[in-house]
C-alpha cells in the first residue's frame, strides 16, 4: 500500500485530482478548506517577498504560504524532486534557504521564451514577516482614544520623573523597557479601526524606530513635526504629538566620556586643540559660553555643557545649571555657526578683525557664508564630508575663542 502524503496537497488548485489514488485515507476537503496555511498573493503580503532558485534564476511569486509556494520560472522542474528556494532577507539579513519538494510543473507561457509554473511544498513551515496574517481590526468608539492618550502621557511622564535624591530616572530606569512600552502602545493603536487611533499608530510607527536606533534628536523632532504638518491631525493627535516631541527633545544616547588628553611632552610644542578649550576660570568644568547664529539671522546667547561636533543638536541654557524644562534644544542643521565667547554681551554687529595677530600652527583659511559674511582663521579639523569644523579666529584677542562653522551654511571656502 502506498503511503499518503497529505502535505503534498497543500498547494493544489481546486478540482485537481490527488497525487496518490491508491491511498485508503478518507477523501480530503476540497478548495481552501484543505489548506493548513493561508495562501497570500503578492498584494496581500505585509512585507516585500522575493525568492530565487539556489544556484538558479529569480522566481516570480504567484502566491505563497508558510507551507509552500506557487511560482513561475524559466527553469523546468521535475515533479517530486527537491529544490532549495533562497528567500531574500530583510534589512540586510542573510537570505533564508527553504528546502522544498516540487509537486507539479507545467508550461505557463511562451512569450519571450518558455516559462514554467511550479508548485512546491516546504519541508518545514516558513516563518517570514511577510506571511503574517493581519488580524481583524477591533471596533472602538472615538472616546476610547483617551485611554491610549493617557497611556502615552503616563509613559512620557514616567521618563521625566526622578527618584527622590537619587538623580536616576524614576519609572523607566531601562531605556529598552520604555521603548517596549511605546511599541505595545503602537500595537494597540494599530488594532483599532478608529481613524484617530490609526493616526496615533502612524505617528508612533515613525518615532519609535528612530528612538530605538538613537537617531539625532533634531531628526526625530523633525519627523514628528513633519508628520503632524503633513496630515493636519485633529487636536487629540496634536496633544499626543506634543508628548512625543517632549520625549524626543530629551532623548539622547548615553554620552561616552572621551579619554583625557595625553600630557604633551616638555620638549614638544603644544598643538592647537581640535575643540574649544575651557579658558575662563569663572565657569564650572565642562560649561561654555556660546552665541549661536541661525541661517535666518536669529541669534541666541547662553551656556552649554553638552556640545559635540558629531551630534545633530545642542542644549542651550539661559543660566548654568538651569532646570531641564528651561533648556532649549537647538538643531545644528539650522545654524550658521556656534561662537564660543569670552563675554555673552558681545553684539551681533561686532566683527573681529580678519588679520592674523599670531602665526598659527594650523592651516589658514577664509570662510564666506551664504549671507556674505567672511571669517578668517585657522583649522586642524576641516573635512568636507563632516557636519562642521572648528576654526580659531585670526584675532586671538577678540571676544571669540573658537567658532564651530556649519559647512551647509558656507557659500565657499579657500585656504590662504
Amino acid at each position: 500500500m502506498a503511503v499518503s502524503r497529505p502535505a503534498s496537497l497543500t498547494l493544489l488548485n481546486p478540482g485537481d485530482p490527488p497525487l496518490d489514488e491508491t491511498t485508503d485515507s478518507p477523501p480530503l476537503p476540497r478548495g481552501r478548506d484543505r489548506r493548513e496555511f493561508a495562501r497570500l498573493n503578492p498584494l496581500d503580503l505585509r512585507e516585500p517577498f522575493a525568492a530565487r532558485l539556489k544556484y538558479g534564476d529569480t522566481v516570480t511569486i504567484v502566491d505563497v504560504s508558510a507551507g509552500g509556494a506557487l511560482f513561475e520560472t524559466g527553469d523546468r522542474l521535475r515533479p517530486d524532486s527537491d529544490l532549495v528556494l533562497e528567500v531574500t532577507g530583510l534589512d540586510g539579513e542573510e537570505p533564508t534557504h527553504v528546502v522544498s519538494r516540487v509537486l507539479r510543473c507545467e508550461v505557463s507561457g511562451l512569450r519571450g521564451g518558455i516559462r514554467y509554473r511550479g508548485a512546491c511544498v516546504f519541508k518545514r513551515p516558513l516563518s517570514h514577516p511577510a506571511l503574517l496574517v493581519v488580524p481583524p481590526l477591533l471596533h472602538s468608539a472615538p472616546a476610547d482614544f483617551l485611554k491610549l492618550e493617557f497611556a502615552l502621557k503616563t509613559i512620557v511622564e514616567g521618563y521625566f520623573q526622578r527618584s527622590t535624591g537619587s538623580g536616576t530616572a524614576g519609572r523607566w530606569k531601562d531605556r529598552s523597557a520604555l521603548l517596549a512600552a511605546l511599541e505595545r502602545l503602537q500595537c494597540a493603536a494599530e488594532r483599532r479601526d478608529n481613524p484617530i487611533e490609526r493616526q496615533l499608530a502612524d505617528l508612533l510607527r515613525a518615532v519609535v524606530p528612530a528612538l530605538k536606533h538613537n537617531q539625532a534628536q533634531a531628526n526625530v523632532v523633525q519627523q514628528v513635526k513633519d508628520h503632524l504638518n503633513r496630515q493636519a491631525p485633529p487636536p487629540a493627535i496634536r496633544v499626543a504629538g506634543e508628548y512625543l516631541l517632549s520625549l524626543a527633545a530629551h532623548w539622547a544616547p548615553p554620552v561616552v566620556e572621551p579619554d583625557p588628553p595625553a600630557q604633551p611632552d616638555q620638549a614638544t610644542t603644544p598643538v592647537l586643540p581640535e575643540s574649544p578649550a575651557q579658558t575662563t576660570e569663572d565657569l564650572p568644568a565642562g560649561w561654555q559660553r556660546m552665541v549661536v547664529r541661525f541661517v535666518d539671522g536669529k541669534l541666541l546667547r547662553g551656556y552649554s555643557n553638552d556640545f559635540n561636533s558629531d551630534r545633530g543638536h545642542l542644549h542651550l541654557c539661559p543660566s548654568i545649571g538651569c532646570a531641564a524644562a528651561d533648556r532649549l534644544l537647538v538643531p545644528v542643521a539650522r545654524l550658521k555657526a556656534v561662537f564660543f565667547v569670552r563675554d555673552l554681551q558681545g553684539t551681533a554687529e561686532h566683527a573681529d578683525g580678519n588679520t592674523f595677530d599670531h602665526e598659527p600652527r594650523a592651516r589658514k583659511l577664509e570662510v564666506t557664508f551664504r549671507d556674505g559674511e567672511a571669517l578668517v582663521g585657522s583649522t586642524l579639523s576641516y573635512k568636507p564630508t563632516a557636519q562642521g569644523f572648528f576654526l580659531k579666529p585670526a584675532n586671538s584677542r577678540g571676544n571669540n575663542l573658537s567658532v564651530y562653522v556649519v559647512i551647509a551654511a558656507m557659500r565657499h571656502m579657500r585656504f590662504v
